[in-house]
């Protein structure tokens, strides 16, 4: 058990520490989420880099690097190494009585809910269809054989030399997934020794802590009371869909839901703030968001435009109106389809649209608002956030408090709806819309940016103004 407590606390050791040297000025539990998902992502590139140079994995010559890359964030600082004037709230609200009363009554639900979660992650074996179907059986042979056996598509596959070593998988793009979640459950894997269908998901429980941790101390950080910040961890990890995630652990949607969520939110502090580890927070979550799952490309992508408008608002929105003029030019006048250098062959027609090492679909308009009113308004996976932020976005556009200084943010939640009305309206994806199944994990990506976006419309003008 011991190698099983080290593969679950080594890494968040390690993004903590280099993350509360260089962040001093921020709230203990941002560095704390923010610090084990570094940390996660840490890991897996030491677990790549140790397979490029042909070594086999081993668990404890990895953690023996992880803990010296640890202790080196312990070694004395340079003077130059400054921090920004520390976060402070802005209210004092969350200080009465019956503040301190229900924000420790909501604590201990959140306990009591994910106490639970800890047990059905240890009773329960490797369930959930994508754990099992694309995940997992990556993470099992990268276990076995000790090395980063490469997955090849099945036609590959049927043509590989004898004696060479490839595995596939029934899904045909499965080769081509991220590995970041897989490494994951072989990391743990590693440190038990062995091979366990329960214990390699204990980190989805982490990853949802995380993400808790995270919102709340971002909150903080932000200027809001204790009370505040702890109704938006609760307000997220509360969600059933949420909780269905943490405990049928082996899907990647929590991790890029963390992922993306939070370098989206350190994106919106360092426009407040200019925060410079805020922007680095939002650069290294954005890789990882890559790293996670094939989507994570494009939610990582629509960081950019935000930041841009951020430093250079009149620039920005002239490329975007260009960008669109050039597309809808050719939209109509039959499309592109041109071959990019290492990447493939990209196409946008008004019948095929292909992004290289993306994907590849038909375009043709599919009605599914019926499935969207369902799944968003009226069934029970999101409790009732989708009635709450319709309502409380209207309320923020009558009552002006989208503000220049929201634009960015603004921005980024609408590139976020764009992108699930496209794919789930245009795309063969329309299926599972109908269906129920992927709409509803893609939503999960952006719902605590979502969360922490109406954060934002909602604070105090001495907040939102503040440089």
């Amino acid at each position: 058990m011991m190698g099983l407590l080290l593969a679950l606390c080594l890494p968040a050791v390690t993004g903590i520490a280099w993350l509360s040297r260089y962040w001093k000025n921020s709230h203990w539990s941002a560095i704390a989420g923010y610090g084990y998902l570094l940390g996660i992502l840490m890991t897996t590139v030491l677990m790549r880099l140790w397979d490029a140079l042909g070594l086999k994995l081993a668990f404890y010559p990895l953690a023996a690097i992880l803990a010296g890359i640890t202790l080196l964030a312990f070694v004395r600082r340079s003077p130059r190494e400054a921090t920004a004037p520390a976060y402070r709230p802005l209210s004092n609200s969350g200080n009465s009585l019956g503040a301190k009363l229900l924000f420790w009554l909501l604590a201990g639900l959140l306990l009591l809910q994910y106490g639970g979660i800890l047990l059905e992650i240890l009773w329960r074996p490797l369930y959930p269809w994508d754990a099992w179907m694309n995940w997992a059986p990556k993470a099992r042979v990268w276990f076995e054989f000790r090395e980063l056996v490469p997955w090849v598509d099945r036609g590959e596959w049927l043509q590989l030399a004898p004696g060479k070593l490839a595995y596939t998988l029934g899904n045909p793009k499965a080769s081509l997934y991220p590995p970041l979640v897989p490494l994951v459950q072989t990391w743990v894997a590693l440190g038990l020794g062995a091979w366990n269908d329960s214990l390699i998901n204990l980190p989805w429980l982490l990853c949802a802590a995380a993400l808790g941790l995270g919102l709340y101390g971002q909150a903080r950080n932000l200027g809001s009371p204790s009370l505040h910040a702890m109704l938006l961890s609760f307000g997220v990890l509360s969600l059933p869909y949420v909780s269905v995630h943490t405990a049928l652990a082996g899907y990647a949607d929590l991790w890029l839901s963390a992922f993306f969520s939070l370098a989206a939110i350190a994106l919106f502090l360092w426009i407040q703030k200019r925060d410079p580890v805020q922007l680095a927070l939002a650069v290294l979550l954005a890789i990882a968001c890559t790293q996670t799952k094939v989507p994570g490309i494009i939610w990582a992508a629509m960081l950019l435009p935000a930041w841009l408008l951020a430093v250079a608002p009149r620039i920005t929105i002239s490329g975007i109106a260009a960008t669109g003029a050039v597309l809808v030019y050719l939209w109509v006048s039959g499309g592109i389809s041109l071959e990019i250098p290492l990447l493939g062959k990209l196409v946008l027609t008004p019948q095929r649209i292909t992004l290289p090492g993306i994907d590849s679909f038909a375009v043709a308009y599919h009605s599914v608002w019926k499935a969207l009113w369902q799944n968003y308004l009226t069934q029970g996976s999101w409790n009732l956030f989708a009635w709450l932020f319709l309502l409380a976005l209207m309320y923020a556009v009558l009552s002006r408090r989208i503000s220049r200084r929201m634009l960015p943010a603004t921005f980024l939640v609408g590139e976020a709806f764009l992108f699930l009305f496209i794919t789930f309206f245009f795309t063969y994806h329309y299926a599972s819309a109908l269906d129920g199944t992927t709409i509803n994990r893609a939503t999960l990506h952006m719902v605590p940016m979502l969360f922490f976006y109406l954060l934002l419309l909602y604070q105090p003008k001495e907040i939102i103004t503040s440089p």
